[in-house]
């Protein structure tokens, strides 16, 4: 009896390899499919995707996906068809999307040092928070004590902060803080946005704005008065001179 024939060589290899491919095949074909978007893809105004625990999809400009960081402690959850991606927390340089982030949004950094804007697509800092107590209070960074640069990127038309030094107030015009008033006054420039500004002490041409009030002129030797938004010698003070009574009262005597 001849005992069984071994296949050949080549045709062994032949049906191995055929088989590999096959397993393949399968193997791709039973894959499944993503089912998420993924960034740079066409999306609808407004639609967040978790990506992760920590990162998310948003509808930017053009109506495109971004994929942004969500740092705050409730990271990216997603329940059915909606998404929610904490960004009460920030980085400097975190990617952001034009079109979900307008410009009167706010960030705040996770020291709370630092609020941050939406600028070309990138987080840049708007103005820092001196206690540090940075938080989001809508869309708005917010902070008891706030100071920024002149020519900083700023949130709203019209927004106000302290310069750094604390002896002016800056105000929002075309997305950027310019000089709008001086406080010269002892008590300067204090608070976050919207801050209060001590002007008891001022110089002729300085912006004011309460028509009618009466301060001392820095060099103390006239009274100003507030007229057409801007101060105006009102008389001068020979005797003794200009000096400031009660700050808080904007109290001054003339001699």
């Amino acid at each position: 009896m001849r005992g069984a024939r071994a296949l050949p060589t080549t045709g062994g290899r032949t049906i191995v390899v055929a088989l590999a491919v096959l397993l393949a095949i399968t193997a791709v074909a039973c894959k499944k499919k993503p089912g998420g978007p993924s960034a740079g893809e066409a999306c609808t105004t407004g639609k967040t995707a978790c990506l992760s625990e920590k990162a998310a999809l948003l509808c930017g400009e053009g109506d495109t996906f971004v994929e942004v960081p969500c740092r705050g402690k409730n990271g990216c959850k997603a329940s059915g068809a909606i998404s929610m991606c904490d960004r009460s927390v920030a980085e400097k340089g975190d990617t952001c999307a034009l079109g979900e982030d307008p410009k009167d949004r706010g960030f705040c950094s996770a020291d709370g040092q630092t609020a941050m804007v939406c600028r070309a697509g990138k987080l840049v800092p708007s103005f820092a928070c001196k206690k540090p107590d940075c938080h989001v209070e809508g869309r708005r960074a917010e902070c008891s004590r706030a100071t920024a640069e002149e020519g900083a990127p700023c949130a709203a038309e019209g927004d106000t902060y302290c310069a750094e030094d604390e002896k002016s107030v800056l105000r929002c015009k075309s997305g950027l803080l310019e000089t709008y008033r001086a406080c010269r006054g002892k008590e300067g420039c204090r608070g976050g946005q919207k801050p209060t500004c001590d002007e008891t002490l001022a110089k002729p041409g300085d912006v004011c704005l309460l028509t009618g009030l009466v301060v001392c002129s820095e060099d103390g030797e006239s009274e100003l008065v507030c007229q057409n938004g801007r101060f105006a010698v009102s008389r001068p003070c020979k005797k003794s001179g200009c000096k400031v009574t009660n700050v808080a009262q904007k109290h001054i005597d003339c001699r």
